[in-house]
C-alpha cells in the first residue's frame, strides 16, 4: 500500500515546513534517508524489494525532490537531524524504526541522530558515508559558488535539451558509475541550487571520531566509506 503524503516539521528557527514522505509496505518501520542532490526516490529499488515485509518510509530532505527548500539559517546537518529526528518521534505512528537506512549526506545525518542518542535500540545501515569528510580534491567545487552556478546553468540548459538526450547522457555514465541512471540526473537538477552548496560545504570536514560511536543503544551499525554507489540493494538481516 503506498502513502506518499507532505508532512508538517518545525524548524529550529519556530518556523515550518512541508517536508515529503513516500510510504509502502507492511511491517516493522525501515526509514530511509537520501544523499546530496537525489531525494527519497534513490530508494525505490529497495522499497520495491522489501515492501511485502517491511513499512519502507522514504523522506525528501527540505530543498530535494518534493520538499521545498529552507530559509538559508535553516540549512545545516544539525537542522536537518532535528528535522529527521522530528518524523522519528512524531510522524510514525508511535513506531520506532526497525532500521535507518541512509546515504552520503543522509549517512551523516543518521550518525548525528546517533551522536546524540536521538536514536536508539535499532539499526543503522550506512553506505557512501563521508565520515572522515570529503577527499580534498572535492574542496575545488566548494568555492566561489560553483554549485549554486552550476546547477543554475545545468538546470536552464536541461530545458532545452529533450529528455531522449539527456537519458542517453545518463546512459553513458551508467557504464563508469554503477547503479547511475536518468533519475540520478533528473533528481539532481530538482535539488535546490543553494540548499545544495551550504550542504556541500559542510560534507567537506571531518565530523566525527569513533569514540562519539561508542556506547550507544543500537543494535547494528554497518557503515560504508564514502562512494558514488548508493544502496540499492538494501536487505537488512
Amino acid at each position: 500500500m503506498h502513502n506518499d503524503k507532505h508532512i508538517i516539521v518545525n524548524l529550529p528557527s519556530v518556523r515550518k515546513t512541508p517536508v515529503f514522505l513516500r510510504q509502502t509496505g507492511n511491517g516493522p518501520v525501515i526509514l530511509c534517508v537520501h544523499g546530496w542532490l537525489t531525494s527519497g526516490k534513490l530508494w525505490t529499488n529497495a522499497m520495491k524489494s522489501l515492501e511485502s515485509k517491511y513499512t519502507i518510509i522514504a523522506l525528501d530532505l527540505p530543498g530535494f525532490g518534493d520538499s521545498p527548500a529552507v530559509n538559508d539559517e535553516d540549512i545545516s546537518i544539525d537542522q536537518y537531524a532535528e528535522i529527521v529526528g522530528q518524523i522519528i518521534n512524531n510522524h510514525l505512528d508511535g513506531r520506532k524504526p526497525f532500521a535507518i537506512a541512509a546515504h552520503s549526506l543522509g549517512s551523516i545525518i543518521a550518525l548525528e541522530l546517533l551522536k546524540k542518542n536521538s536514536i536508539t535500540s535499532g539499526r543503522l545501515l550506512l553506505s557512501g558515508c563521508p565520515f572522515d569528510g570529503l577527499p580534498p580534491l572535492f574542496r575545488v567545487f566548494a568555492k566561489q559558488r560553483f554549485i549554486t552556478l552550476f546547477l543554475k546553468t545545468a538546470a536552464r540548459i536541461s530545458g532545452k535539451v529533450s529528455p531522449a538526450t539527456i537519458k542517453l547522457l545518463s546512459k553513458l555514465l551508467s557504464t563508469r558509475i554503477k547503479h547511475f541512471s536518468y533519475s540520478h540526473i533528473r533528481e539532481a537538477l530538482r535539488s535546490d541550487p543553494k540548499t545544495s552548496e551550504l550542504l556541500y560545504r559542510e560534507l567537506l570536514l571531518p565530523r566525527f571520531h569513533e569514540s562519539d560511536l561508542l556506547n550507544k543503544d543500537i543494535t547494528d551499525l554497518h557503515i560504508g566509506s564514502f562512494t558514488l554507489q548508493p544502496a540499492c540493494s538494501l536487505h537488512p538481516a
